[in-house]
């Protein structure tokens, strides 16, 4: 006999354990998640310390498994998803099983992506994306001596943090010519450059992988540029994928992500999607977009399951996250890009650092900030009351200026 529940999950992590907790707050309506991971969750956020030896394995996890009997969450792990029958409401499993479902949220994240000219083959390349990689990382760092890592985002620069304070040499590969092109000027980039490379860091921008070479280990990284580098390790950023087959024929709308109102809604009256894999419409922004953060998984969560149980709620939540590498911190918050109409205002210097201020319509929608972490509680207080300002203000250019005068 096929199994009836009331709210299926597909997905383990922090989006789909925050709506079935949420769920359960609300009402006692059966819950089942579905997740391929074999652990109850854990945080991301947490895993860096964990690979400096900062905290123990046990403390990356924020549940265990009796939370979910506790809570009557059915938790059904190391299962993968074959099909999504929208028609049927019916969801069946790789291993043949079959559940049928009056509401489904889909929240499955994504996995890291593993760039086309790297073999697999090899010892020593490294993801870093689940506890499982983190552990293997551990266990690379201590064999390693030489480490190359590509990327420059999140993933790339908490790999590169982690890899210097082991005392591993190491090298980062950047396939743009500076941090964060688009969103950063120049000078604020250059902050970053300078800090990284008096930390003992080699920096190589505008290149790419183009053969790793080795026997059964990695041995060397040969790059685009021509630049030859030893290594015994090599950390991949290269972002995630969300789309996974099941959803090629499931007639769900796909684009970069599953696309949703900002309800969270796929079209489909009762399937929901949230986390990383949703491509969700922003009332802000006035656009569909991703946002792969952890903060944003758990509040979509949370927006999901009330609307799945019938109280509607659009998910309006202004994005900002910051990374700090030593010491030099970086944050973004909101609407970063530099589109038609926008204007860019500077608050700062590098030597004491650099708010750069997104500027349409006469409001702030988004900052980028280098070394100025106490401007993230203002400027988002800012952007979420829409509070006016005029571009020619010349307080806005002051760093003296308090901007919490202006929420």
């Amino acid at each position: 006999m096929e199994k009836r529940i009331d709210h299926l999950i597909l997905g383990g992590g922090i989006a789909g354990v925050t709506a079935a907790e949420t769920l359960r707050e609300l009402s006692g309506a059966t819950i089942a998640i579905v997740t391929e991971d074999p652990n109850p969750l854990y945080s991301r956020v947490r895993l860096p310390d964990y690979l400096l030896d900062k905290i123990p394995r046990e403390k990356v996890f924020i549940k265990d498994f009796k939370w979910y009997q506790e809570k009557e969450i059915d938790y059904i792990t190391e299962t993968s998803i074959k099909e999504i029958s929208v028609s049927e409401k019916r969801v069946l499993l790789e291993n043949g099983k079959a559940i049928h479902f009056k509401k489904l949220l889909i929240s499955t994240g994504g996995i890291a992506r593993f760039p086309e000219p790297l073999p697999k083959r090899l010892e020593g390349i490294h993801l870093f994306r689940t506890i499982e990689d983190a552990d293997r990382i551990r266990e690379g760092f201590k064999k390693s001596k030489r480490a190359v890592v590509l990327g420059g985002g999140y993933i790339g620069l908490e790999l590169v943090r982690c890899a210097i304070q082991k005392g591993i040499d190491c090298s980062l590969v950047l396939m743009d010519r500076q941090f964060w092109p688009g969103i950063l000027d120049e000078p604020s980039s250059k902050l970053i450059e300078k800090e990284l490379i008096e930390k003992g860091l080699r920096i190589v921008f505008g290149a790419q992988i183009k053969e790793v070479k080795g026997k059964t280990r990695i041995e060397e990284v040969l790059l685009t540029s021509g630049k030859k580098c030893e290594a015994d390790f090599l950390g991949v950023g290269a972002g995630i994928q969300t789309l996974q087959p099941f959803l090629e024929s499931s007639g769900i709308k796909t684009g970069k992500g599953i696309v949703t109102d900002e309800f969270l809604n796929t079209g489909h009256p009762d399937i929901f999607a949230a986390g990383d894999v949703a491509e969700f419409f922003d009332l802000r922004q006035k656009r569909h977009q991703q946002l792969g953060n952890w903060v944003n998984a758990q509040e979509q969560g949370k927006t999901a399951a009330l609307n799945m149980s019938g109280e509607p709620k659009v998910f309006d939540f202004i994005s900002n996250y910051a990374i700090r590498v030593f010491g030099v911190s970086v944050g973004f918050i909101g609407d970063i890009r530099r589109i038609e109409g926008t204007q860019v205002i500077q608050r700062g210097s590098p030597r004491e650092g650099v708010s750069q201020l997104f500027i349409r319509e006469g409001e702030v929608k988004g900052a980028a900030l280098v070394n100025r972490p106490h401007e993230m509680r203002p400027l988002l207080g800012m952007i979420k009351n829409r509070a006016k300002v005029h571009a020619d203000d010349p307080n806005l250019s002051d760093s003296a200026f308090d901007l919490e005068t202006l929420i």
